[in-house]
């Protein structure tokens, strides 16, 4: 699922329901031919890693396939993209593939959901569609974030209040992997991923502090232990819905 930061527009306006629909119905009609060209929906599952009850969705126009999906079905069918949306030309693009051409990259939401309380890793099931968030990727490297690194997750718990709150949106950049300074950072520690402000000491220990120092006290990571600590990524932006 692709959400983006600001919505679709076409030179008439916001894209239509029904404009919408009908460029599914077609691209549907088009991704089947292409599937079928390609030797028939096993094969292609089986070459872009799309489950053929996924599969099934597109071809029967249920859903439009997202971003990252329509790329690897494109790949697996042997076609350019745009032959599966009708043409480099074609004027009813898809919301998703239409966020690209705009200028906005489809950033990844991950499955893990950070902890911004005491700690604890949740996993959303394995069932679950995975999800995209739009962003510009001018504002991106304007923020100093390489979209290739760019991931998105949901913060749960109280610890960072009222700087982050429960439910809030982080984009993190996964390219730090190791602390640059005292900022704010998502980390590993014992299995539990974690959201804190980190501060090396001269001793080399490293401080796991909470913004919300009422409720949560600073956590002392030891120099030798420090080794084990995994850093994801450190946190550049955070949204909410109000």
């Amino acid at each position: 699922m692709i959400r983006q930061q600001e919505p679709e527009q076409t030179e008439d306006g916001l894209l239509g329901e029904a404009d919408e629909k009908l460029h599914i119905e077609e691209t549907a009609a088009r991704l089947k031919a292409a599937v079928a060209a390609a030797g028939g929906k096993d094969r292609v599952s089986a070459a872009s890693g799309v489950p053929i009850s996924t599969l099934n969705t597109y071809i029967y126009g249920k859903a439009d396939p997202k971003v990252s999906v329509f790329v690897r079905l494109a790949q697996a069918c042997g076609v350019q993209v745009h032959e599966l949306l009708g043409g480099e030309n074609s004027d009813r693009p898809s919301a998703s593939y239409k966020a690209e051409q705009d200028g906005f990259v489809p950033v990844p939401r991950l499955d893990v959901r950070a902890s911004a309380g005491r700690g604890r890793l949740a996993i959303m099931d394995a069932g679950e569609e995975k999800e995209f968030v739009a962003f510009r990727e001018a504002w991106l490297r304007r923020i100093g974030i390489n979209p290739a690194f760019a991931q998105a997750l949901t913060a749960v718990g109280d610890s960072m209040e009222p700087t982050i709150r429960d439910g809030d949106l982080l984009l993190i950049d996964r390219s730090i992997d190791r602390i640059v300074d005292n900022g704010i950072y998502v980390v590993v520690v014992a299995g539990m991923v974690v959201v804190k402000r980190l501060q090396t000491r001269v001793d080399g220990s490293v401080v796991l502090r909470s913004d919300n120092r009422e409720r949560y006290d600073d956590e002392l990571i030891a120099a030798h232990d420090v080794p084990d600590l995994i850093v994801e990524g450190r946190v550049r932006w955070f949204g909410r819905t109000i």
